[in-house]
């Protein structure tokens, strides 16, 4: 038996739900192909479950890969034919510029904090 430390996830998921409806997505650490699908079941498991919004918050996102990216845009698709609201929140982290690069920033409705996103 080894006494190293188990190493951290490399995606922690939290979701906050709100009295007002809305669902607010925290993933932490790399969104890549082996954490994309517990990324994407966060976002889908709250517009599924009748979130009137959704505000992923990307701030802590440490590396953002491409099935990240896909999975937003599924997410996204997923929540408009829902009916349901769906924002990211970009701030500084490095995930805005991977937005910026993917064209998805140009249909996705961004905001620079969690409380903006909440707010319209």
């Amino acid at each position: 038996m080894s006494d190293a430390p188990t190493p951290p996830p490399l995606l922690d998921m939290a979701l906050d739900q709100r009295p007002d409806g809305a669902v607010v997505v925290r993933p932490k650490g790399e969104i890549d192909l082996l954490t994309a699908p517990s990324f994407a079941a966060g976002m889908t498991g709250a517009i599924d479950g009748g979130a009137r919004l959704v505000v992923v918050d990307l701030d802590q996102v440490s590396f953002f890969g491409s099935a990240g990216v896909a999975g937003l845009a599924r997410a996204a698709e997923r929540a408009d034919q829902a009916g349901t609201g769906f924002r990211l929140v970009v701030g500084a982290s490095m995930a805005s510029r991977v937005l910026e690069i993917s064209g998805l920033s140009q249909v996705l409705e961004l905001r620079p904090t969690v409380e903006a996103a909440l707010a319209g």
